[in-house]
C-alpha cells in the first residue's frame, strides 16, 4: 500500500514523505548492505585511483534490492560508503556511461534531523545543495567535493550537515532526465547508515 502511495508522488516528481520510505521490517543487511570495516579516505576524482581506497567501505548492492529490480533501468549498480574522522564518503557505480547522456541530473536526498538535497549536473559538473526550510527547498552554500569520470564520488563534511556521531541517517538517490524521474534507488525505501560513535574504537581490530 505504501508503495502505491509512493508511486503517486513519484509520478508527479514530488518528494516522497520520509514516513513512506521507512521500512516496516528491517532490511536483510546480510543481503543488501555490508558495513565499513575500517576508515576510508579516498581521493575525490571520480576514478578508481587506487584499488585499496574503497576496500574497507560498506556497500549497498542495488541489483539485490527487490524493490529496485522492478523499476530498474540500468542506471544504479551499487553504492559504497565510509567515514574518516570528519567526513562521510559516498561512491556510486552506474551501469551506463552518464557522460553520454544529455540533460541528466543525479540527486541525493539525505535525512537526519534535517533534509538536504545534492543535485549534480553531469554536463556542466555543477553541484547544487538545497536544504528544506519551511516546507521549501532553498539553495545553500556548503563545502562538498564531488567528481565523476567512471564513478561518482562525494565527500560530505559531517559538521556542515549537522550529522552527529552515533546517529542514523537515511538517504536515497535518483536520476532525472529532462526533469523526469528515471530511476530511484532504493525504489520504495531508504538506505540507513549508522555514523560511528567513535570511529577509532568502532573500527579497532584485535
Amino acid at each position: 500500500f505504501r508503495t502505491h502511495l509512493s508511486n503517486i508522488f513519484t509520478i508527479f516528481n514530488e518528494d516522497i514523505p520520509i514516513e513512506f520510505l521507512m521500512p516496516i521490517k528491517l532490511q536483510k543487511k546480510s543481503i543488501l548492505i555490508t558495513k565499513p570495516v575500517d576508515i576510508v579516505s579516498p581521493i575525490i576524482d571520480g576514478k578508481v585511483t587506487n584499488y585499496f581506497e574503497w576496500t574497507s567501505a560498506g556497500e549497498f548492492n542495488f541489483s539485490q534490492d527487490s524493490s529496485t529490480m522492478h523499476f530498474h533501468r540500468g542506471y544504479f549498480q551499487k553504492m559504497m560508503y565510509g567515514f574518516d574522522e570528519d567526513n562521510l564518503y559516498l561512491r556510486f557505480d552506474f551501469g551506463i556511461n552518464l557522460k553520454e547522456q544529455k540533460n541528466l541530473i543525479f540527486e541525493l536526498s539525505i535525512y537526519n534531523q534535517e533534509h538536504f538535497k545534492l543535485n549534480y549536473n553531469f554536463e556542466n559538473k555543477k553541484l547544487s545543495i538545497l536544504k528544506k526550510e519551511d516546507g521549501d527547498f532553498k539553495l545553500i552554500n556548503k563545502k562538498i567535493e564531488c567528481a565523476y569520470e567512471k564513478i561518482l564520488e562525494i565527500k560530505i563534511p559531517l559538521k556542515e550537515f549537522n550529522i552527529r556521531n552515533g546517529e542514523t541517517i537515511n538517504l536515497y538517490a535518483s536520476i532525472f532526465v529532462n526533469g523526469r524521474l528515471m530511476e530511484k534507488a532504493p525504489f520504495d525505501s531508504t538506505i540507513r547508515i549508522e555514523v560511528p560513535e567513535n570511529i577509532y574504537l568502532d573500527y579497532w581490530k584485535v
